[in-house]
C-alpha cells in the first residue's frame, strides 16, 4: 500500500468555479481512485456563492456542513441533506 492510499479526499466544487473545469476535476478524482469523492454544488462559484442568492459566509459554511459531516462520519457525503449549496 502506498503511504497515501489510506487518506480519504472529499472535493466540494462549484459548477461555476473558474479555476477548474468539470472534466479536469472528474479526471483527477478518477485517477486518485476510491479514496476520493467529488460533490458538485450547482451554480456555485469558487467561494461557493450562488448566482442570485445572497448569503453570508457563515450561511455558506452552514450549507456545506451536512456534506462534510457525512464525509467525516464515513457515510456517503452526497446523501447528507440532498443538493448542497441551496
Amino acid at each position: 500500500m502506498e503511504s497515501s492510499e489510506h487518506i480519504r479526499i472529499h472535493v466540494l466544487q462549484g459548477t461555476r468555479d473558474a479555476f477548474a473545469t468539470r472534466d479536469e476535476l472528474e479526471n483527477v478524482v478518477e485517477r486518485i481512485g476510491a479514496t476520493a469523492t467529488l460533490h458538485w454544488l450547482v451554480d456555485a462559484n469558487h467561494s461557493f456563492e450562488i448566482r442570485g442568492v445572497k448569503r453570508t459566509p457563515a450561511e455558506v459554511g452552514a450549507s456545506l456542513a451536512p456534506t462534510v459531516a457525512g464525509f467525516l462520519r464515513g457515510s456517503d457525503p452526497t446523501s447528507a441533506g440532498g443538493t448542497v449549496g441551496r
